[in-house]
């Protein structure tokens, strides 16, 4: 349906989400859609077969022929003419995200199903595979309490705080680029040398401004559910109530204002980008301060593939009978900016692909069986 917020977000899958904190999937669009596709795969004599974890991928030589795994106690086979690497990336698990995310994954909160457990990544590694931009992930930032509150996650989000004011660490400074987005924000946060010590900082004008008027907003959904929000008239008392070392709470504030009032943001000592959110001075009473943290999705990086979605081998050909799609795949996202597109985008337009991908060299090998 037609519905969203924001100009990039007008279609919804329907039903959408209730406009309120916590987490609401049962019956919604995402699970009505899941639901409809494998009615769909069931129809066509597809199978689908839950509670069975892929361990190992059968390799003939330097090709894949199917797939290991078990199924509680029982070991299962399944040999197959092509097989798709699509387990949705490695955000769940602690030890793929300190070895390319992060130094802390246990400070980080899991927004997300929990199933991404790197599987697909570990199986490709093991056949030879090639990784791509595995230190990105999509994500938001949250209030700091919703890593023990559920009613915190996935919405509301801290972004907007943060985008119309500023993001301190442990020593009251700035250590990134406000205007870069949400996503480049939590993955920033996630990089410091703790990742539960940053605070969003905002001003009245905010947080009754712009704060206000996205979806689901901070204000006054955070604080309704049970989130920390610090309010103060003085940067001074606002340094106290959050813990933040007072002399350079207020001179970031000072110097931030400055530059914003003689158009010289990009000059800070950690610039503040004026697109794709302009930015806003900190110094109209009441300040607002939120403790954050760093929410994680999906991972952005992860297998290498070509042009035809085939897996790359680490010297740079194709691993055949081998595929990957959607958030199991590295390359399209990420980068200096921690560049999103879009996690259902990716996986529908490269599953659909490797799809065709392989009913083609089926064919072209004489109708071989793939799976």
């Amino acid at each position: 349906i037609k519905g969203g917020w924001e100009p990039g977000q007008r279609a919804l899958l329907a039903p959408p989400p209730p406009v309120k904190p916590g987490l609401h999937w049962r019956g919604r669009g995402a699970d009505v859609m899941v639901r409809t596709l494998c009615a769909k795969l069931e129809s066509r004599a597809g199978r689908l077969l839950r509670g069975v974890r892929a361990r190992e991928l059968m390799m003939n030589g330097s090709r894949c022929c199917g797939v290991a795994g078990t199924q509680g106690n029982e070991a299962l086979r399944f040999e197959a003419g092509a097989v798709v690497l699509a387990d949705g990336g490695f955000q769940a698990d602690a030890e793929l995200l300190r070895r390319y995310v992060t130094k802390e994954p246990d400070r980080l909160l899991q927004r997300n199903a929990g199933s991404g457990g790197g599987d697909g990544l570990r199986m490709a590694l093991a056949a030879g595979a090639r990784i791509r931009g595995t230190e990105c992930f999509y994500g938001h930032v949250h209030s700091r309490d919703a890593l023990a509150n559920p009613l915190l996650w996935p919405y509301p989000t801290v972004d907007a705080p943060i985008a119309f004011g500023v993001a301190l660490d442990a020593r009251g400074e700035r250590f990134a680029d406000e205007g870069l987005g949400a996503v480049y924000m939590a993955n920033a946060i996630a990089r410091l040398p703790d990742p539960l010590e940053a605070v969003a900082v905002c001003d009245a004008a905010a947080w009754v401004g712009p704060v206000k008027r996205v979806a689901r907003p901070s204000n006054p959904l955070v604080e309704r559910a049970g989130g920390t929000v610090h309010k103060s008239y003085t940067m001074e008392g606002l340094a106290a109530l959050a813990g933040l070392p007072e002399d350079a709470l207020v001179k970031t504030l000072l110097e931030y204002n400055r530059a914003i009032d003689e158009n010289r943001s990009a000059q800070l000592p950690v610039p503040r980008s004026a697109s794709p959110v302009k930015p806003m001075a900190v110094r109209i009473p009441p300040f607002y301060a939120l403790p954050v943290c760093a929410g994680i999705t999906y991972t952005m990086g992860g297998v290498a593939i070509d042009e035809r979605c085939r897996v790359r081998h680490a010297d740079g050909h194709p691993i055949e009978g081998l595929y990957a799609a959607g958030s199991t795949t590295g390359g399209h996202e990420g980068g200096p900016a921690a560049g999103y597109t879009g996690g259902l985008g990716k996986a529908m337009s490269f599953g659909f692909h490797a799809g065709n991908c392989i009913v083609e060299a089926s064919r072209a090998a004489g109708f071989r069986s793939a799976a």
